[in-house]
């Protein structure tokens, strides 16, 4: 399978338009320190000061234009609330009337398969380290699980040396059956011998 090496990133957020880029909601600064341009003061935390990011967000829809080209990377757009079924997966609803793209503020890393209403959905990478997906209009629901080929072949390797140690056991009862089997037709009956008594006639 493909690999491909993934290093760490993070991003310093200076405005508001990077902070929606990566979906960052919340920046913290030194009082002594300027908040990201754009950014709205929310309060004081100890020695440090709390800026919101407006319309930031994991998951946002951004109308794709007529010619189908894709909108800039910092295009703002519409947040899509997300729910998590469980630590691995992603799922969120559209309702548009025309073609939009869903950016996701998730890492890029093998392993993340997509589906609408059910059907495959193609992942594409989006600024270089996320994902975005094409969103045709009405209304779907849209699902994302991390399942790397690495989990398959562990499964497929796991089952194999199961069914190998059943197999080898089961061949092993098999002989010992027929080995027991096989012992009387060649056992040996040791008798004792037939010794006759001695008479002795006094004459």
């Amino acid at each position: 399978p493909e690999t491909r090496e993934t290093l760490p990133f993070c991003p310093a957020v200076t405005t508001a338009a990077v902070g929606r880029l990566y979906g960052v909601g919340y920046v913290l600064e030194p009082a002594s320190v300027p908040g990201p341009g754009g950014a709205v003061f929310d309060k004081k935390v100890g020695d440090e000061e709390l800026y919101r990011i407006p319309n930031a967000a994991v998951a946002t829809l951004i109308p794709i234009r007529p010619t189908g080209i894709l909108p800039a990377a910092k295009a703002a757009g519409t947040p899509v609330p997300v729910i998590h079924p469980d630590p691995a997966s992603w799922k969120l609803s559209t309702d548009t009337t025309k073609p939009q793209v869903l950016r996701l503020r998730l890492t890029d890393v093998p392993g993340w398969h997509g589906s609408i209403d059910g059907r495959p959905l193609k992942l594409h990478q989006f600024s270089d380290v996320m994902l975005q997906a094409r969103i045709p209009p009405g209304r779907h629901t849209v699902e994302l699980h991390y399942w790397p080929t690495a989990f398959t072949v562990g499964l497929v390797l796991a089952a194999c040396s199961t069914a190998g140690l059943l197999f080898a056991l089961f061949v092993s009862y098999l002989r010992r059956r027929k080995q027991v089997a096989v012992l009387p037709q060649h056992a040996t009956t040791i008798q004792s011998p037939d010794v006759s008594p001695s008479l002795s006639t006094s004459g």
